[in-house]
């Protein structure tokens, strides 16, 4: 039974008790990390590919999405955080039983992320396309990694 069928609070949410360290600060820092190391990425390769690599742009956009997938999903697959994350001491879990993402999931996430990249700025302009039906499912939760220690000690 799914968490929201069974009326139970989503794990890792705003409102989770399970939970109780603060993180919106450390979440704003670790996104802007992440976000400034992708971009970081792409930006080196512009910088230092400009007349030697040819369609530099191209390739800074495929670094870009190669940093990207390989932090978001291989390395917080295999440590549950992203090098953002691991900065200010969060984890990512699972919004409907609190369990760390799998490979698929967090792919799955990952992509759906690309797509509301290209969607929300068509959707700002009037735009519409298909998408999914319960977004939350696509926004793992991080929580403070000392937080989940105490979860898996009572456990």
């Amino acid at each position: 039974m799914d968490v929201r069928e069974a009326g139970l609070a989503r794990f890792g949410g705003k409102d989770d008790r399970r939970y109780p360290s603060p993180r919106t600060l450390r979440r704003v820092c670790a996104f802007a990390f992440d976000w400034l190391l992708h971009f970081g990425t792409a930006a080196a390769v512009v910088i230092f590919g400009k007349g030697v690599i040819p369609l530099a742009g191209a390739v800074a956009l495929g670094a870009w999405l190669t940093t990207s997938f390989v932090n978001r999903v291989i390395l917080q697959g295999a440590f549950h955080t992203t090098v953002g994350k691991a900065l200010f001491g969060l984890c990512v879990i699972q919004p409907g039983d609190g369990s760390f993402p799998s490979y698929g999931r967090l792919t799955k996430v990952w992509f759906m992320t690309l797509y509301f990249s290209v969607m929300l700025p068509l959707a700002l302009f009037g735009g519409d396309g298909p998408g999914p039906d319960n977004l939350s499912d696509y926004f793992l939760p991080a929580v403070r990694r000392r937080d989940l220690r105490v979860q898996t000690e009572f456990l």
